[in-house]
């Protein structure tokens, strides 16, 4: 009977030595520890690794045995200790992603000027801020109502314009960091509007003076150029040919009778501008127009912004002499070189001569406002 007793406790002791049990009666038979995260019927808890700092892990007694797991507040990582090259490693970090916060918009809210995004950077792990993300939105009123994103708005200045007058602007931004777990959760500032109206006084953006020119003139920059504009040219398309006329910028080849004709034959004058690192709204186009009795009679001026579809001005019964205003309202917050094209036909193909001519002291002008 002694036997039997000692068998039965001999068999015990070994069983909970296989496998231990937290929680639970019957622990996994391939683990030597089984913990049942179940603490009532309706919660539930994780397992607690000691929690220490980096000096409180340097004090832990030598020798460190390999393999040893703790939970390093300093490094937010879980770290075990690598016994072969004597240091601890994380093998598991504990990163937060960056935040904005107070985010909110500055600036006059008048059209044409500039509102700025601010914010608050933070990141628990000091990582550096990356190339964030802006967003700028427009709406009907304060509460959102048909908030749209503005196309091309994804800086953190915005300009504002005609488009946004009567109009409510809101900020966004996406915190990126350059390092760890990013990006972080997209805020946005308050609504700010109603925007008031406020349109610039146009100013000379470029104009040509055609006095003393030969006529023949391949091309030449504007004699005025506002500061915000770095190039000028006026030039011809390849359809029509350098005419010498004394005090202007002649041409002649004029045989197209349809402006369908003098677009594909590309019988026209180009005027061109390019800003200087700034935004550029068109307002006026005038010139002073002269042709011979066989010269064109009819004309349209289009613009590169719509890849010259469609018609700013058209002209017809043009007389030998002539000047010419076109006012522009849909050339608005351009960055980048703006192309006119001064189409010319309708002298049912009798060749004839046509330019733009030097009796006044600005033959050709183009205001506007750029900032």
């Amino acid at each position: 009977m002694r036997f039997y007793y000692f068998f039965i406790f001999f068999v015990y002791t070994n069983s909970i030595c296989a496998q231990v049990g937290i929680g639970t009666e019957n622990p996994n038979s391939s683990s030597v520890l089984d913990i049942n995260s179940q603490i009532t019927s309706s919660s539930f808890g994780g397992l607690k690794l000691p929690t220490v700092t980096n000096s409180q892990r340097d004090l832990i007694p030598t020798p460190i045995p390999e393999g040893l797991l703790i939970f390093n507040s300093d490094e937010r990582c879980l770290q075990i200790y690598n016994g072969n090259s004597m240091s601890w490693l994380c093998v598991f970090s504990l990163n937060d992603p960056p935040t904005a916060n107070s985010v909110n918009i500055n600036g006059i809210p008048d059209e044409n000027e500039i509102l700025t995004g601010n914010y608050n950077y933070t990141d628990t792990e000091n990582d550096i801020e990356g190339a964030s993300i802006y967003r700028w939105t427009r709406s009907d009123d304060n509460s959102g109502l048909n908030e749209m994103n503005i196309s091309g708005a994804n800086n953190q200045t915005y300009s504002l314009n005609m488009i946004d007058v009567s109009k409510y602007i809101k900020f966004y931004i996406t915190p990126v960091a350059q390092s760890g777990t990013s990006p972080g959760i997209e805020v946005g500032s308050s609504f700010v509007g109603p925007i008031n109206s406020n349109p610039l006084t146009p100013v000379t953006l470029a104009s040509w003076d055609f006095n003393g020119f030969n006529g023949s003139e391949t091309s030449s920059a504007a004699s005025i150029t506002d500061s915000n504009i770095s190039t000028t040219l006026i030039s011809r398309g390849a359809g029509i040919d350098p005419a010498n006329n004394a005090n202007r910028f002649n041409a002649d080849n004029f045989t197209q009778p349809t402006l369908a004709d003098a677009v594909s034959n590309n019988d026209y004058f180009q005027f061109e501008l390019t800003p200087n690192n700034s935004i550029v709204t068109i307002t006026n186009v005038s010139f002073d127009f002269e042709r011979s009795n066989q010269g064109p009679t009819e004309g349209a001026l289009r613009s590169s912004v719509d890849g010259f579809v469609s018609n700013l001005a058209t002209f017809t019964n043009l007389g030998t002499t002539q000047s010419l205003s076109v006012p522009i309202t849909t050339i608005n917050n351009i960055n980048s070189n703006v192309i006119f094209r001064f189409y010319l036909f309708g002298n049912n193909n009798a060749n004839g001569t046509a330019g733009l001519e030097g009796n006044t002291v600005n033959d050709l002008i183009i205001t506007g406002n750029a900032n």
